[in-house]
């Protein structure tokens, strides 16, 4: 057998398999409702509610509030205006979608979120988003967290 033939049976032994199982498949489609294939809930103390962080391209990150009960998920707080008021009282400049954070905890019955940033505890008052240090850092994840993967929610 030449070296020709043999490179070219290589090639579809290697290229067919791959071709057949996207034309079995097809390609990907877009689920109606799906937001997340892999989300992190962190359960409120109403049990009623929720937040998770989502990781966005380009290393960017939103931190969601989901009411459960309600089927509505929105914003766990203004990420602009919190990223304003940390900047400003910790003297360093922090982006709305690059928050240095990665865990959030809600306090005074949701109306302020505790976070820690290089080892440092800070809340933020959610109505003012005035934001201090604290010597009270957010706990870390309970046994009521749990990984739900490929979680398909509706929201209205």
């Amino acid at each position: 057998m030449k070296l020709t033939h043999i490179v070219l049976l290589a090639v579809v032994l290697y290229v067919t398999p791959q071709a057949l199982a996207q034309y079995r498949f097809g390609p990907p489609r877009r689920v109606e409702g799906y937001y997340k294939g892999n989300i992190t809930p962190h359960w409120l103390a109403d049990n009623k509610s929720f937040w998770y962080r989502n990781d966005v391209t380009g290393g960017t990150k939103e931190f969601i509030l989901v009411n459960a009960e309600q089927g509505t998920r929105q914003s766990a707080f203004n990420h602009e205006k919190l990223a304003a008021a940390l900047s400003k009282a910790a003297g360093s400049e922090y982006k709305a979608d690059k928050l240095p954070f990665d865990s959030i905890e809600f306090a005074d019955e949701g109306k302020s979120v505790r976070f820690s940033v290089d080892q440092t505890g800070w809340t933020c008052d959610l109505a003012t988003y005035a934001c201090a240090k604290t010597d009270a850092t957010p706990s870390q994840s309970s046994n009521q967290d749990y990984v739900y993967s490929l979680l398909v929610l509706r929201f209205r």
